[in-house]
């Protein structure tokens, strides 16, 4: 029984790690902020899934600098629901939110200046 437990108990570790993977990994709760980096994936309560992408284009004026405008970054997602995926832009200055399907609404709360940007987000109920 022992030997079978040795030689079992590898692959059991690798099965528990590949599940965690699979679905982010990180749930989220309606209404809780949270910090996403560049590739990270959260599981709604629904059990859809949320992919931050990353900034695909940031005309923000940087901290200590003196800008004319504020600028604007163009943040990406991917939202997946029920085999079918559809990517989400939002822009931080024009529209900081959008909706996502029929029970969602997701919000930028936050989007950092690391490299590359951190977005702090949260989900709303619709």
């Amino acid at each position: 029984m022992r030997r079978f437990a040795t030689a079992f108990l590898p692959m059991l570790l690798l099965a528990g790690c590949a599940s965690a993977g699979a679905g982010g990994g990180r749930s989220l709760a309606a209404g809780t902020p949270a910090t996403l980096a560049t590739g990270d994936t959260v599981t709604l309560p629904d059990a859809s899934t949320l992919t931050y992408v990353g900034v695909t284009s940031d005309s923000r004026c940087r901290p200590n600098v003196q800008c004319i405008q504020a600028g604007t970054a163009i943040v990406a997602f991917k939202h997946a629901m029920g085999g079918m995926t559809h990517d989400v832009v939002l822009d931080s200055g024009k529209a900081p939110a959008a909706d996502l399907g029929d029970t969602w609404r997701l919000v930028l709360v936050s989007l950092d200046f690391a490299s590359p940007p951190n977005a702090t987000i949260r989900v709303d109920r619709r």
